[in-house]
């Protein structure tokens, strides 16, 4: 049995514990993508995802707030069995908590839920983790959701939410802008077009461009064209990630939008965010607020923009 550790050596911990954190990796459970390579998320007794793959892919980039008066996370909302299909529309809400009672203890790996049925790298694999539990916890939808983090020998943590886990690193206060990663290999213009495969319609189209540059002061942004069909979304996107992937997350709105202000998200939720394969270079999409129009291309983990 975890024996919960004494005032003076939680403040202790605390105090070095305190500060943003980035979430830099989705560490699904071995139950979330179970005997095959493609994630196919776990749903409640009523069908629902509870943690669809899009809204998996936007924690990645998110700021985790640890303060003595403030923990901020973030949360779909998708109480289990509360039956709430969003019908294909994914976002993140802020989760805060006031005033957090940060209950610390120790933890053996046999004993924390998918952590004992080995999901984790062998970098991250340890025989026991000090625990960290934000009490009181948040409401979702009539329930209380208890955060949970587990600390890593490297002074990593993993956090338990939704179901699964992510990583977090703590960020470099004194270089925290999005220049943190050399983003300059994504420097250049993508481009996606779909056109409505039932009609006939010459002008049924919606043509997509993302201009990835570097400005004056070393910062990375991107402008993000949707034109077409009733649609004229003109934005200036950050850009954070690495030369693996990046997220893209709104600025502004550029001279000339007409439609965006209509679904203008929550500023923190990420527009779309691209993987790129190393080997083949090429870009799989995972859409956020912004995402196709036609259905078919409205699953992540496609190939959908190409480099021009």
């Amino acid at each position: 049995m975890s024996v919960e550790w004494g005032t003076e050596e939680t403040q202790a911990l605390m105090q070095e514990i305190y500060g943003r954190y980035q979430i830099t990796k989705f560490l699904p459970t071995k139950y979330y993508a179970e005997e095959t390579t493609y994630y196919h998320p776990p749903q409640d007794r009523s069908g629902c995802e509870i943690l669809p793959v899009e809204e998996a892919c936007l924690m990645l980039r998110q700021t985790v707030v640890i303060s003595e008066d403030l923990f901020v996370t973030y949360d779909n909302y998708r109480q289990p069995d509360c039956g709430r299909k969003r019908n294909g529309s994914y976002r993140l809400d802020k989760a805060e908590i006031e005033n957090p009672d940060y209950r610390v203890k120790n933890a053996r790996a046999e004993t924390i839920y998918g952590i004992r049925d080995g999901i984790l790298s062998d970098e991250l694999t340890q025989e026991s983790y000090v625990e960290i539990d934000v009490y009181p916890g948040y409401d979702v939808n009539g329930c209380k959701n208890l955060p949970q983090m587990y600390l890593t020998e490297d002074s990593r943590i993993i956090m338990y939410s939704m179901g699964e886990y992510f990583l977090l690193e703590k960020i470099d206060e004194q270089n925290d802008g999005n220049e943190a990663e050399d983003l300059s290999s994504w420097i250049g213009r993508y481009a996606f077009s779909e056109k409505d495969s039932g009609s006939e319609l010459p002008f049924m189209f919606w043509d997509y461009s993302i201009d990835i540059y570097k400005n004056e002061m070393g910062d990375y942004y991107a402008d993000i064209i949707v034109f077409g069909r009733q649609t004229c979304i003109k934005i200036r996107a950050e850009i954070y990630g690495n030369n693996e992937e990046v997220s893209f997350k709104f600025y502004d709105c550029l001279p000339g939008n007409g439609t965006w202000k209509e679904k203008e998200p929550d500023e923190e939720n990420t527009l779309l965010s691209f993987h790129r394969d190393l080997d083949t270079g090429d870009i799989y999409t995972y859409w956020g607020a912004i995402k196709a129009l036609q259905y078919e291309n409205q699953e992540s983990g496609k190939i959908y923009f190409c480099r021009q």
